[in-house]
């Protein structure tokens, strides 16, 4: 049975074949780091990716870190990510957006309402996310008719969205407006069947306003979302060890054995270059071994 790779067994492998010097070298390492974040080893995509932060590439590497640090729940690495992006690429709204979220996911709660109020109401207006932690602050500031207000607001403005519609779910949980809570969080769950996190907050808000059977059966399906996140998890760290593992057989000399561990990941990276490169690579060693 394969182990869980190591980050130094991860990286030792891979940063063999590690180039920044052209285009095809970083989206090479792009779907690297997308292949580790995907296996929970984040740590080793950013590794990966922040020795290519410079030159003409640096914008396309620091939009990939800032989006693996924000998924990583690390906010303020994120905000320091998009801050750097910002200063690469002015005026880009995607990029603005991410940062006020990251300033105020780190709690940098004075940062992010300078910001948002240099951003100007006509933007922030616009935007569902910016709108949404335009109400979350107005909630931290003791506003809570303007924080219901924004968000409610910004819930409507992007109806397939699920940021403003979970975080006013919450906000009613918080202030114990159950039945809201259940109205908000039941939409979001709708938007996104696949949230663990908005299904727990609804079983609590269902219990909360009387429905205990709803409740645990909110429960029990986020509890299995979290199971099949792990096992997906678990699946793909399995990619990354025959990836690894096939780059020790080229290594050896063993081309037929890394083909096989190639072929292993690839079930599981299907759309991964480095993979395909790696199989010609084998392939080629392989037809070049004399009978």
């Amino acid at each position: 049975m394969l182990s869980k790779p190591s980050l130094a067994v991860v990286l030792a492998a891979w940063l063999i074949l590690a180039s920044p010097a052209g285009a095809s070298d970083i989206q090479t390492a792009i779907a690297e780091a997308r292949r580790l974040v995907s296996a929970g080893l984040a740590q080793a995509a950013l590794d990966r990716l922040e020795p290519l932060a410079v030159g003409p590439a640096s914008a396309q590497v620091t939009a990939e870190i800032a989006a693996i640090r924000f998924q990583s729940r690390d906010f303020a690495g994120a905000a320091s990510s998009y801050q750097r992006l910002a200063d690469l690429v002015p005026g880009n709204p995607v990029v603005a957006r991410n940062l006020l979220i990251a300033l105020y996911r780190s709690e940098r709660i004075d940062e992010a309402q300078r910001f948002l109020v240099g951003l100007g109401d006509s933007t922030v207006s616009q935007d569902a996310r910016m709108l949404a932690v335009r109400g979350l602050l107005a909630a931290q500031q003791g506003q809570p008719a303007r924080a219901f207000e924004d968000l409610d607001a910004a819930a409507a403005l992007a109806p397939d969205d699920t940021f403003a519609i979970y975080e006013l779910g919450l906000l009613h949980l918080a202030r114990g407006s159950s039945k809201e809570a259940v109205s908000a969080l039941s939409e979001a769950v709708r938007r996104n069947p696949h949230s663990g996190s908005s299904y727990y907050n609804l079983g609590q808000a269902l219990i909360r306003s009387g429905e205990p059977e709803a409740g645990r059966a909110a429960f029990t399906r986020a509890a299995e979302i979290s199971r099949q996140v792990n096992e997906e998890q678990t699946r793909r760290s399995r990619g990354v060890a025959f990836a690894v593992r096939a780059q020790e057989h080229l290594a050896a000399g063993n081309a037929a054995a890394a083909i096989r561990d190639l072929d292993r990941a690839a079930e599981i990276f299907p759309d991964d270059p480095q993979l395909a490169m790696l199989r010609q690579t084998a392939l080629g060693a392989l037809q070049a071994t004399p009978p």
